[in-house]
């Protein structure tokens, strides 16, 4: 096999209670988007909830966390590389259980500006037909668990750096600190860095 192509992922959470869960979500727009509910900055307020009570139509985005009896349960991943994003959302029909919903490839030209009545996607050009396209050998990203008695244990964690590939950038000189602020919906008020 010199290529391959994945068209979904079987990768399943599932945990023996209902447990308290806190979880952003796609704000609630699922499929009618045309980017299907794949859609976040990841900046979602994160709201407790338990397993049973997500809505089985929104696209639950990294991390996600989960209290069990014996510890705080972050499922997040690693290493993303050239793959989909994933994404969990609540299993139809099975209890305690959340499955991976990996992202759609982005269309060959930016989305639309997302208010009514705005013209459709463009198609996806070939090579971005499934949701990963790539060449053998090949790694995908670590699916990962960081696990603390306390919330607190779990931002000490470099579980998600140790398992990440290590930058490839030879010159970072062009880093420089910078400072941005925003109104939500409005112009951007501060400055960033960029790369010359």
């Amino acid at each position: 096999m010199d290529s391959f192509v994945v068209t979904r992922e079987a990768t399943e959470f599932t945990f023996a209670d209902d447990d308290p869960v806190w979880a952003g979500w796609n704000n609630g727009e699922g499929a009618a988007r045309p980017e299907g509910g794949f859609v976040g900055s990841q900046e979602w307020r994160y709201l407790p909830n338990k397993i049973s009570g997500l809505n089985p139509k929104f696209k639950h985005g990294l991390p996600f966390l989960v209290q069990t009896p014996a510890a705080y349960v972050a499922i997040t991943e690693s290493d993303l590389l050239d793959w989909s994003g994933m994404w969990l959302v609540q299993k139809a029909g099975a209890k305690n259980t959340l499955e991976v919903q990996l992202a759609p490839p982005l269309p060959v030209q930016p989305w639309p500006e997302r208010r009514p009545g705005a013209e459709a996607p463009p198609p996806l050009a070939p090579a971005q037909n499934g949701l990963v396209v790539g060449n053998t050998p090949h790694n995908s990203p670590w699916r990962t668990f960081i696990i603390g008695r306390q919330p607190y244990d779990l931002i000490q964690s470099d579980l998600v750096l140790n398992l990440a590939t290590p930058s490839q950038l030879a010159d970072t000189s062009w880093v420089k600190p910078g400072m941005s602020s925003w109104v939500p919906g409005g112009p951007t008020l501060g400055t960033t860095t960029s790369p010359r």
